[in-house]
């Protein structure tokens, strides 16, 4: 939740409340074949979030960006009110890497691709900002470590494109740290 006051001009204040919920599932060990066992190391990664804002004539929220639907930037669709929806498969290409860099203050650990599916909306004073937009989209993450064993990061490129629309394809770099 967030509050905002009438200050420097304005003469109305503005609410605001958001979040998201996310939910990573690996797969059941699925047998002894190799197949099998690369299957079974793989991730499915769930993505819900929404936001709303009042007044509701406003444009407080993008509905692009890396953070959220990857395949519109921050100014194709604002709004004050928006939904999104996210499916990932992290799929590891490397895992157990021990390659360190300059002298072991970074390191890589693991690499994962992560094709991706994002849908999503905005809506001012209640209707859309346009159709219900649908993004496919593949990732890159790189699980990196610092300093031999303090902290890990994941470095995220991302490239996505909305399928119902003649928006650019959209190329997002972002460094996430766990909490």
């Amino acid at each position: 939740y967030q509050y905002g006051l009438p200050i420097f001009g304005t003469e109305q204040s503005f609410q605001q409340i958001y979040g998201q919920i996310a939910y990573v599932q690996s797969m059941p060990n699925l047998g002894d074949s190799a197949f099998m066992r690369w299957l079974s190391e793989t991730r499915l990664a769930f993505r819900a979030g929404g936001a709303v804002a009042w007044p509701n004539d406003g444009l407080f929220f993008a509905l692009g960006g890396g953070d959220n639907f990857r395949g519109f930037d921050l100014a194709q669709r604002q709004g004050s009110m928006l939904w999104l929806g996210s499916v990932e498969w992290r799929v590891p290409l490397c895992t157990n890497i021990h390659t360190d860099f300059v002298d072991h203050v970074a390191g890589v650990r693991n690499i994962y691709v992560a094709p991706f599916y994002d849908v999503g909306n905005a809506y001012v004073n209640g209707h859309e900002q346009g159709a219900i937009a649908h993004a496919v989209g593949a990732g890159l993450r790189v699980d990196v470590t610092w300093l031999g064993l303090i902290e890990r990061t994941t470095l995220r490129f991302d490239i996505a494109k909305t399928v119902n629309g003649s928006y650019p394809v959209q190329f997002w770099f972002g460094i996430q740290h766990p909490f």
